[in-house]
């Protein structure tokens, strides 16, 4: 059995990703808490670029990595559309025997989307919350166990994720590799 763990939460903005990982990776006592946002925002001329979005997921990667090495399990916070994606991040990881579980939350669109209107205090998001949300959807068979968090507090999802680790579900096994063209430039 593999000591190293990482655990993806996965999901469109509004679903609540970073307060769930927060609160995961603080209940874990050597945890850390990786939000893929942060690192896609270091490139200060930031644009929704394949390259870009796969350098994001490269770089936690790395991150990743090194928290490994160190003894800490690593919870992954980011919006990973399809199961290409999770490849990307899979095929950049370096660490030996490491078992990664994937949760992408998900709900009902109006009220993820009534969420992110209240997080932004904007609706000019409205469209790409729906592409995410339904290009996860179409991909959902490779993107882990789909949580529905419509109904769920907080602390309920923190504890059905919990739960669904103590029996060991939500193991990434049918991600293909990434595709070469796709890797650094």
């Amino acid at each position: 059995m593999s000591s190293n763990k990482v655990i993806i939460i996965n999901g469109p903005s509004g679903v609540g990703k970073s307060t769930i990982s927060h609160i995961l990776s603080r209940s874990i006592r050597k945890g850390v808490h990786i939000d893929v946002d942060i690192l896609r925002h270091l490139v200060t001329n930031y644009s929704l670029t394949r390259e870009q979005i796969n350098l994001a997921y490269r770089n936690a990667a790395s991150l990743t990595d090194n928290f490994l090495a160190a003894g800490y399990t690593v919870i992954i916070d980011g919006v990973f559309p399809a199961g290409e994606d999770l490849a990307t991040f899979r095929d950049a990881l370096k660490t030996a025997n490491t078992a990664i579980y994937v949760y992408t939350l998900s709900g009902r669109l109006q009220v993820i989307q009534q969420r992110e209107a209240m997080k932004t205090g904007s609706k000019r998001r409205r469209q790409q919350v729906k592409k995410l949300h339904n290009s996860m959807h179409a991909d959902a068979d490779k993107l882990g166990i789909i949580i529905d968090t419509t109904n769920l507090g907080i602390m309920e999802t923190v504890a059905h994720i919990k739960a669904l680790l103590a029996r060991g579900r939500g193991k990434l096994n049918n991600v293909p590799r990434a595709h070469k063209s796709r890797g650094r430039k």
